[in-house]
C-alpha cells in the first residue's frame, strides 16, 4: 500500500496547482472599449457620433457582465479545486494512519 502516497500527494499537488491557476484567472478583466477620434467623428457627424457612443457604452455594460460572470466562475472553481486538494490530503493522512 505504499503506492497510495505518492498517488494522493500528485493528486493534492494538481488540484492546488488548479486552484491557483483559477484563482489568478478570477483576477483578471477584459479591459474596456474605447475608440480614438471618437471626438473628430462628432464634429463630423453628430448622428454617427451618438450611434458609436451609444454602441460602445452597451459594449462596456457587455463586458461588465462577462468580468464578473468569469470572476464568479473563477472563484468557484479554485474553492472546488482547494476543497478537492484538502480532501486528497486528509486522505493521504488517513491512509498512513489506517495502513
Amino acid at each position: 500500500m505504499q503506492y497510495l502516497y505518492p498517488v494522493w500527494f500528485f493528486f493534492a499537488a494538481v488540484f492546488s496547482y488548479l486552484a491557483y491557476v483559477h484563482w489568478r484567472q478570477s483576477n483578471t478583466t477584459i479591459r474596456h472599449f474605447f475608440t480614438r477620434g471618437l471626438e473628430d467623428s462628432k464634429a463630423q457627424d453628430p448622428e454617427t457620433f451618438s450611434v458609436l457612443a451609444k454602441f460602445i457604452a452597451d459594449f462596456n455594460k457587455y463586458l461588465e457582465m462577462v468580468n464578473a460572470s468569469n470572476k464568479t466562475m473563477n472563484r468557484n472553481a479554485a474553492v472546488g479545486y482547494f476543497v478537492a486538494a484538502a480532501v486528497s490530503v486528509l486522505a493521504l493522512f488517513l491512509s498512513a494512519i489506517v495502513l
